[in-house]
Formats: structure tokens, C-alpha cells, sequence
């Protein structure tokens, strides 16, 4: 990619600006927007940023509802739009001093009209209410359908998909756009879908299911059989967005559908449908995760917000807690028990997807060191490591218990021998031979015996030292490195250096925090 964007072929010609060739995917745009990222990060070229996501967002809705030639024809209509007025069409440029009426009159009276005649009557006609648009979109329709689907008209019809609008009237755009789009000769079926799912996703939130449910068998019937496969990518995505409100017999409808073509979706709606599995199997056991500890109760909120919110609710929602998370250890420490699996497992899991859908749109590149780097100063850190939590209380008594249990045993050992001496008459031959005995006892009894018992003190005192001592040191490491969880505890498995002696110990109960692991996820968010 260049160095510099043309920012001259947006909004027009979008593949054109990410220099990207026929016949590209979804992968080519998104390392294509990527490097763009890079170049133009959020915090320091808002307004480029802005551009680049929404031009970013409409190519990715093309390619998802399969609708790429729509979209192009709409973003040529587009760029055709910045030209001078005086190329517009002989009635627009016949516009009289005498009033709108008057180009009313003439416009309505047109035995024919082209695309920007039917805008211009569309704007004439459009009601001085703000809140009722449909004079404006009806007129729209009607010219889409006269004109065959003109860019121009297209266009205006998708950004209406995506506009507010009160339910009653998107109720009524949704249908009637479901009876004009069959007419449009070489339309897409998937383009109804493409231009009009913000405008469900919105409705799903602020009707009654029993009437959005109505509402949608009854745009899809109109629709056609052509537009079947568009429309369970929308349910698809409905699943996901609406868990809370959908009926038990829609849900079971579409997931029969879905699972039924599984293996025909594109990689991403899989995905999307993995995750609603996700959500459906954590709000299974919600009640379970949410044990009284406001952290949770924050995480809860971001998962519910993925689930029923807008994309700029839960990103916001997320941000805020990740945020948390990193200032407030205390409380990310009480929230999540070492050890704890089940919910909580679930529930960092769909945090984690959310977390990198999340960073996908607000930055760009991995957020974490390179492995190379984090084992060099593993190193360093493990031995310092040892050298403090050996002067902590913990540590200290880490190092009582052992010596007390090698001591205890020799003693043990040794006091068990005498005893068998003196009760089998046997203590003059034990004393003539008891010393090489006990040795003989002493190195069998180390090598099968010692281990076991030593295992089992540490299974007791290790979760003791690692929440004293081991754990906060590691999350202070991890977050001055960048430090992912899963990779941390790879290192620590896998490091060869003598004179480490806990690394096993702090890698077994590092694997096990959830702690660290959301701990992880929230690094990303950094400041």
C-alpha cells in the first residue's frame, strides 16, 4: 500500500482507496485496513481514523451480503453526487424563482423522470416533521422502482436502512422496500439484507418479539424465495443480538436453519454463530458467575451489552471495565479465585472474543510482546523473583516447611528403627549394623517415599505463597512487558535456566488464575 491514502476516492471508490484487486476478501480488507491503522491510529488522526472505519465497515457489509456490484454501483452514484449542479438533468436546473411549488408541480406532472428528478421530488414532498420520513422514502421507493435501481436511489435507500427512525415508520419502510427490491431487475438478493439490518437490529430492541417476529415473515414473504439464504445471515446475526428477547420457538427455528447450512456459511458468520452458542451456554449458568463481586458484575454487564446493545455500547462498556480491571488489582484478585473454572471459564472466553473484535475497530496490530523478548527477561525476573518472596513471611515459611519436612522425616525414620529394635529384642544387632541400615532405609525411603510427602505439603502451602507472593509480582511483570497469560505460562513451563527452582510451581498455579488471564485481556487497553 502506498504511503499516502488518496483521500480524494472516498466515499466514491472504495476498493480503489484500499488498493485492493478484483476479486478480493475479506482477509485482503482487513490487512489492508490494518496497515491503514497503523499509519492513522485513533488517539492521534481521529478524524481519518472515522473515515478510514466507516469506508472500512461498508466494503466488509458488501462482501458479507454478497452485494459487492450493489455497493460499487452505489459508490460510483456517489462520487457522481460531488459534481457541479450544472449537469443535473433539465428540471432540476429549471427551478424557478417563482417557489418549490412550482417545481412541484412540474416535477410531479413529468410524464418521465430521472434519478435526480425523483430526489429532487423527493425532497419537495418530504413533511416539515423530522419525525415522519416516509413522505421522503415512499417518493424514494417509487423512483428506485421507476428508474430500475438507479445508484443514486439505491444509495439513499441503504443510508435510510441505517438512519433512526421511528418504529412505526420503519415498519413501514421494511415492507415496502420488500416489495420494490423483486422488481429491480440484476439486484442482488442479498442486498434487502445488506441495507436494511441496522434498521432490524434497532427494532429487535424497541418492539414486541410477537410483532418484530410478524414484521419479518412478512418482509421475507414478500422478498421471495431469492433472498432466503440473506435472510438467515440476518437471523444469524438476530440470534446473537436479540438473546434475551427472541421467543424459544424462533430460537429453535434458526438454530435448526443455521446448523442445517453450517458448513455453507463463510467463515465469519460460523463464528458469529460459535459465539452465540458461547452466549447461550454462559446466560445457562449466569446466575452462577455472578456471585456478589462488583468486577463481575462489570464483566456481566459487557457480555450483556455484547449480546443486546449497539457495537458502540458494548465497546464503550468493555473499555471502562479493562480499564478497571488494570487499576484495581485488589479487586480483580478477590473477583477471581485462583483455581476456579466452569462460569468463569465461559465468561472470559466471550470476554476474550469481544475483547479482540473490540481492538480490531479501535486499533491496530498485537498489543503483547513477542515471546523472544518476554523469555529474556523471564530470566531475570525469575530469579528476582526468588531473592523477594524468600524475605516475605510466605516465602519464609515456604522454606521452614520443607526443612521441617526433611527433618521430620529423618527423624521419623530414624526414631521408627529404634522402635522396631526394641520391640523385636533386636537393638544389639541394630546397633552393630543400624547406621548402614538406617543409610540404606534413608536413600530408599528419599527416593520413593520423600517426594510424596513433599507433594502434598506443597499442594497445601503452594495456592498460600502464590496468592501472597507469587501472584501480584507476576501481574506487575506481566503488565510491564505486555506479558500474555497463555504465553507467560508456556515460558515458565519450558525455561531452561539453572537455579530456578519455582518455575514449575508458579507455572502450574499460574495456569489456573483467571485472575491473570482477564488481567491479560485487559492489557490491550492500556493507556
Amino acid at each position: 500500500m502506498s504511503q499516502s491514502p488518496d483521500w480524494d476516492l472516498l466515499p466514491g471508490q472504495l476498493r480503489a482507496f484500499f488498493e485492493l484487486e478484483e476479486g478480493f476478501d475479506r482477509k485482503d480488507l482487513k490487512r489492508a485496513y490494518n496497515g491503514l491503522l497503523r499509519r492513522f491510529k485513533p488517539e492521534r488522526f481521529p478524524a481519518e481514523f472515522q473515515r478510514i472505519r466507516a469506508a472500512y465497515e461498508e466494503l466488509e457489509d458488501a462482501l458479507r451480503y454478497g452485494t459487492l456490484p450493489a455497493a460499487t454501483a452505489a459508490q460510483a452514484a456517489r462520487a457522481q453526487a460531488t459534481e457541479p449542479v450544472e449537469t443535473a438533468p433539465a428540471l432540476w436546473t429549471t427551478y424557478a424563482p417563482g417557489g418549490g411549488s412550482e417545481l412541484l408541480a412540474r416535477l410531479e406532472a413529468a410524464p418521465e423522470r430521472d434519478p435526480q428528478d425523483w430526489l429532487a421530488l423527493a425532497l419537495l414532498r418530504e413533511s416539515s416533521d423530522p419525525k415522519d420520513p416516509w413522505p421522503f422514502l415512499e417518493t424514494v421507493l417509487e423512483g428506485a422502482s421507476a428508474t430500475q435501481g438507479s445508484p443514486w436511489l439505491l444509495h439513499t435507500l441503504w443510508k435510510a436502512g441505517r438512519d433512526s427512525m421511528p418504529p412505526k415508520v420503519a415498519a413501514q419502510f421494511l415492507q415496502q422496500l420488500a416489495r420494490t427490491v423483486p422488481n429491480i431487475r440484476g439486484l442482488p438478493s442479498g442486498w434487502y439484507v445488506f441495507a436494511t439490518s441496522p434498521q432490524w437490529e434497532r427494532l429487535l430492541q424497541e418492539l414486541p418479539f410477537q410483532t418484530f417476529e410478524e414484521l419479518l415473515r412478512r418482509c421475507q414473504e414478500r422478498l421471495g424465495p431469492t433472498g432466503y439464504d440473506a435472510f438467515l445471515v440476518l437471523r444469524l446475526r438476530l440470534l446473537s443480538r436479540g438473546a434475551l428477547r427472541i421467543s424459544d420457538a424462533w430460537r429453535e427455528a434458526t438454530v435448526q436453519d443455521v446448523e442445517e447450512r453450517y458448513h455453507q456459511l463463510p467463515e465469519d458468520l460460523q463464528g458469529e454463530y460459535d459465539r452465540y452458542v458461547a452466549f447461550a451456554h454462559y446466560l445457562s449458568f449466569r446466575e452462577e458467575f455472578l456471585n456478589g463481586s462488583s468486577l463481575r458484575a462489570d464483566v456481566d454487564r459487557v457480555l450483556i451489552a455484547g449480546l443486546t446493545g449497539t457495537e458502540r455500547d458494548a465497546d464503550r462498556e468493555l473499555i471502562q471495565t479493562m480499564h478497571r480491571v488494570l487499576e484495581d488489582r485488589e479487586a480483580l484478585f478477590e473477583g477471581f479465585p485462583v483455581g476456579e473454572q466452569g462460569p468463569v471459564d465461559g465468561a472470559l472466553q466471550l470476554l476474550g472474543w469481544m475483547a479482540n473484535e473490540t481492538y480490531a475497530r479501535q486499533k491496530s496490530g498485537s498489543p503483547y510482546r513477542s515471546p523472544t523478548l518476554i523469555r529474556s527477561r523471564l530470566n531475570e525476573f525469575m530469579f528476582r523473583l526468588e531473592r523477594e518472596v524468600r524475605r516475605t513471611p510466605a516465602g519464609m515459611a515456604d522454606i521452614v516447611l520443607l526443612y521441617v519436612a526433611w527433618l521430620g522425616f529423618l527423624g521419623g525414620l530414624g526414631g521408627a528403627l529404634f522402635g522396631i529394635g526394641k520391640l523385636t529384642g533386636l537393638d544389639t544387632v541394630l546397633g552393630e549394623w543400624g547406621f548402614v541400615l538406617w543409610i540404606v532405609l534413608l536413600v530408599l525411603a528419599a527416593k520413593f517415599v520423600y517426594p510424596h510427602v513433599v507433594r502434598h505439603l506443597l499442594k497445601v502451602w503452594d495456592p498460600i505463597l502464590y496468592r501472597k507472593a507469587w501472584r501480584p509480582r507476576t501481574a506487575q511483570f506481566m503488565a510491564e512487558n505486555f506479558a500474555e497469560h497463555p504465553v507467560l505460562v508456556h515460558l515458565l513451563q519450558n525455561l531452561e535456566t539453572k537455579g530456578v527452582t519455582d518455575q514449575y510451581r508458579l507455572a502450574a498455579q499460574l495456569s489456573w488464575d483467571p485472575a491473570l488471564e482477564l488481567h491479560s485481556i485487559a492489557l490491550a487497553f492500556a493507556d
